[in-house]
C-alpha cells in the first residue's frame, strides 16, 4: 500500500458534493497523485501517495484505503507517467501499427498493450504502452473514466503558453527522476523527449542537449520550469546559469486555490492541473 506523502484539503471540499466535483489522477512509476476541482476551477483537494512497487494489485489497495476515491465524481480523468512513449505526425499514424512505433524507442513485454492519444491541434498522436493489468484495474476502479498519457496533457497545456509568446518556448518538467522537455515555437513543436536523471550534472546536460537538438539557443528563449523544484537547490542554480530567461510555470489564472495550497508553488502541480484540463 501506498504511504501518502502530500495532504491538501481546502475547508471547501464537501464529500457530500463530489458528485459536482471533477477527480484527476495521475499515476506513475513511484507516485499516485490526484487533484479534485469543482466547476468553477477551484481547487480543493490534492492528495499523493507513494508507491514503491507499481501493480495492479498496489493500485487497488490505494483505491480502497483513500475514501476520497471511493467516493462518486461528475468526470474522471486518469493520467499514465510511463517512460514508454513517442509522438506520431497523423498522417503516418495507423492505430493497428501503434506497438511497431513503440517498439522502435522502448522495449515491450507481452504484458504491454499500446494506447494513443490524438493532440488534434499539433496533427500528432501521442503512442505509449502500458502493462494491461495497470489499465484494466484502473477502468474497473473508475469505470467511464478518460485516460491519457501526462506528455498529452503537458504538450496541450505548455502550446497554449508557448503562443502567447513572441519568441520561442522552452518547458523543463520534473517528475521524480524523469525530466521532460518540449519546445514551442508560436504553437509548433519543435521538440519533445523525456530523460532520467540522477544527478545536477545530468540535468543540465540533458537541457542544453534538448536546445542543441530543437535548434535554438538559450538566450533566445523563454525557459519555464515546472514540478517540485525550488530556487535553494543546485539543479536551479545550475539552470539559472546557463539559461538566462527563466520562470516557474505557473498554471492558468482560471484556477483558483484557497488558504492550505496557497502555502505550496503552484507550479508543483502544473502537470495534475494540466490533466485536469482534458
Amino acid at each position: 500500500m501506498g504511504k501518502i506523502s502530500r495532504d491538501i484539503v481546502e475547508r471547501g471540499f464537501e464529500k457530500r458534493k463530489t458528485n459536482a466535483y471533477e477527480l484527476s489522477i495521475l499515476l506513475g512509476m513511484g507516485s499516485f497523485d490526484y487533484v479534485i476541482t469543482d466547476s468553477q476551477q477551484n481547487v480543493l483537494a490534492l492528495r499523493s501517495h507513494e508507491w514503491e512497487k507499481p501493480s495492479a494489485s498496489s493500485l487497488q489497495d490505494i483505491v480502497s484505503s483513500d475514501q476520497m476515491l471511493s467516493a462518486g465524481y461528475r468526470n474522471v480523468r486518469l493520467g499514465w507517467a510511463v517512460p514508454e512513449q513517442t509522438l506520431i505526425p497523423n498522417r503516418l499514424f495507423r492505430e493497428n501499427q501503434a506497438a511497431v512505433y513503440l517498439g522502435q524507442s522502448a522495449k515491450l513485454t507481452p504484458a504491454h498493450t499500446a494506447w494513443s492519444d490524438e493532440l488534434g491541434q499539433m496533427e500528432l498522436h501521442n503512442v505509449y504502452a502500458l502493462p494491461q493489468d495497470w489499465r484494466e484495474q484502473a477502468q474497473n476502479a473508475f469505470p467511464g473514466s478518460r485516460q491519457y498519457h501526462i506528455c498529452s496533457a503537458l504538450l496541450q497545456q505548455q502550446r497554449a503558453m508557448g503562443l502567447q509568446q513572441p519568441q520561442p518556448a522552452v518547458f523543463v518538467h520534473l517528475r521524480g527522476n524523469v525530466l521532460i522537455i518540449s519546445a514551442f515555437d508560436r504553437g509548433a513543436l519543435r521538440f519533445c523527449n523525456s530523460f532520467t536523471y540522477h544527478s545536477a550534472r545530468d540535468f543540465i546536460y540533458y537541457v542544453m542537449l534538448a536546445y542543441e537538438q530543437a535548434g535554438l539557443k538559450p538566450k533566445g528563449a523563454l525557459t519555464y520550469l515546472s514540478g517540485p523544484i525550488v530556487e535553494d537547490s543546485e539543479i536551479y542554480r545550475q539552470i539559472s546559469r546557463y539559461v538566462p530567461q527563466l520562470q516557474f510555470a505557473v498554471p492558468p489564472a482560471f484556477f483558483h486555490f484557497g488558504p492550505e495550497l496557497k502555502a505550496w508553488p503552484a507550479y508543483f502541480f502544473f502537470d495534475l492541473l494540466s490533466l485536469s484540463r482534458l
